[in-house]
């Protein structure tokens, strides 16, 4: 997905990329290997050996011991980032990717998305691929991200493949048209008349939407619309939603770097308002508005990429965010996922999954297990 930041990356000052240490590290976690480059010692030393059992230095035992023992609860924004400057960032990722996958739930979904995705995956034909008949009572709605219609063809962030992809497992689909670059509040609005449009059907609606796309719809979902109002939505897909804004956009607030992106933002077309509606600063004091309706179920599907995952495309974000704790390029990783909800992983991804090349099938297995997942707590439900 393209959204302003990626232009932003030719005009901010130099990177401090160089800055950081490249240690080679090889190991696995949860099962998914990892083969790349970290910031310290002891975030090698926490995925090869620690996580392993493996304890052969005394020293990071124990450091690694305290960390673990002081943060019994899922990790804090405020938590991570004193990690990551006491020890290291890589390390505080490494740490937040184990808690997530420590949760049962987390495991169940992983799994549930694992199988979906070999499915599609080694179906060539997708209109020939077994369709429960629960696929045909759900209408999905796709909420496109930044900049969709100059640019979705060329980043797909107007979902025109995965659209393509679900209607042909017979999962009936719409773009939920929200303006191209409106702040968070304007398509907010446009998705909640949205909802309440197809709500009309009785149907049940799934609703998926990509980082831009997030803290709109958790606005409509959480402060717009009353709980009955979204009683049709069973669910949400939150993919690399940045909930409560990047503190990248913060980081252009003061001279010379607003000059910068006040002059892009004119060059563009864009209103500086809606680029702002996006900040930190303001995504959080919107954020503890939000009410999300308990019967909708959340799942994310979030990046964890090390330094060493890190795009090019990514790297000046990375870089900004480095020191307030693990990142993907453009938000927190904390703050993309949403409270009292599951977290499907994707270990060494950053924010911009559309460089994924499975991203599209990726998308439809989503659907997918979201949908299985809805049914199985329905199910339990009842009994």
């Amino acid at each position: 997905m393209k959204y302003f930041f990626v232009y932003l990356i030719f005009i901010t000052i130099s990177s401090c990329s160089d800055s950081i240490p490249q240690i080679p590290i090889q190991g696995s976690l949860a099962g998914y290997s990892i083969q790349t480059t970290v910031d310290s010692q002891i975030a090698r030393y926490y995925l090869e050996n620690y996580l392993s059992g493996h304890k052969t230095n005394p020293i990071f035992d124990a450091q690694i011991d305290m960390v673990h023992n002081e943060n019994l609860e899922f990790p804090t924004r405020r938590s991570l980032q004193k990690i990551s400057q006491q020890y290291s960032t890589d390390f505080a990722t490494l740490y937040l990717t184990y808690k997530t996958f420590e949760m049962p739930i987390n495991q169940y979904l992983q799994r549930l998305f694992a199988e979906e995705l070999l499915i599609v995956k080694s179906t060539p034909d997708l209109t020939k691929l077994t369709k429960p008949p629960l696929y045909s009572s759900y209408i999905v709605l796709m909420i496109p991200g930044w900049d969709y219609v100059d640019s979705g063809e060329k980043t797909g962030a107007d979902f025109t493949v995965p659209r393509k992809l679900l209607s042909q497992i017979g999962l009936e689909n719409h773009l939920v048209e929200i303006p191209s670059t409106g702040s968070v509040e304007e398509n907010s609005e446009y998705i909640a008349k949205d909802i309440l449009r197809y709500s009309q059907s009785g149907r049940p609606l799934l609703l998926v939407g990509a980082s831009s796309a997030g803290p709109a719809i958790a606005d409509a979902l959480g402060r717009r619309l009353t709980a009955e109002q979204t009683r049709q939505v069973k669910g949400w897909l939150n993919i690399v939603g940045i909930l409560k804004g990047s503190p990248v956009v913060d980081s252009f607030q003061t001279w010379p770097k607003n000059w910068f992106l006040s002059g892009f933002a004119w060059f563009q077309g864009w209103k500086m308002e809606n680029i702002q509606s996006m900040s930190a600063q303001n995504s959080q004091a919107r954020f503890k508005q939000i009410h999300i309706p308990a019967h909708i179920v959340t799942v994310n599907y979030t990046g964890f990429p090390l330094s060493g995952h890190i795009s090019e495309r990514a790297k000046t974000g990375y870089n900004i965010l480095y020191s307030q704790g693990p990142n993907d390029g453009f938000t927190l990783i904390v703050d993309a996922l949403l409270p009292h909800s599951t977290t499907i992983v994707s270990i060494g991804l950053d924010h911009f999954i559309n460089f994924d090349p499975e991203i599209n099938l990726k998308t439809v297995a989503l659907a997918q297990t979201i949908i299985k997942y809805i049914a199985i707590q329905s199910s339990e439900k009842k009994l």
